[in-house]
């Protein structure tokens, strides 16, 4: 085999390389992608949840703050009647209390969700960068070989 066969063979079988490593790292990006397009929706899911419980709160602390203030006038009531209202009225403002609690405890595992999640999004975002940069310096290698 003359030099010249031979230098065309070793290009040939470089060019076959980076395209097989081109295809690799496309892949990959693609996959990077796909990934960053998932988290994306993930995390609109996540703000309309968080839109959405922070209005209803707003309504139940509106009622909760009506409920807070409502009296039990004796006049109306009186003995055992009195004494079941006044029960069942503090069964109320405790349990409105504690599910006031729980809704701004469960806000604040979806707000601190969302932040993981963007973090994490900033981190995918820079490798999808990367990748990019990796794909094109393949594709410029193999156009100059």
């Amino acid at each position: 085999m003359t030099t010249d066969a031979k230098e065309k063979a070793q290009k040939a079988a470089m060019r076959t390389q980076l395209r097989i490593q081109l295809n690799t790292e496309t892949l990959h990006l693609n996959t990077l992608k796909t990934e960053k397009s998932t988290l994306e929706a993930k995390i609109k899911k996540l703000e309309t949840a968080i839109k959405n419980i922070q209005s209803s709160k707003e309504t139940f602390d509106s009622s909760s703050t009506t409920l807070g203030s409502t009296t039990i006038e004796s006049s109306f009531w009186q003995g055992e009647n009195a004494t079941k209202a006044n029960t069942e009225y503090s069964t109320i403002k405790e349990n409105t209390t504690t599910a006031k609690t729980k809704i701004e405890d469960g806000l604040q595992k979806i707000e601190d969700k969302l932040t993981e999640l963007e973090e994490e999004l900033i981190e995918l975002e820079s490798r999808v960068v990367n990748q990019e940069a990796s794909v094109a310096d393949l594709a410029n290698l193999l156009a100059t070989i």
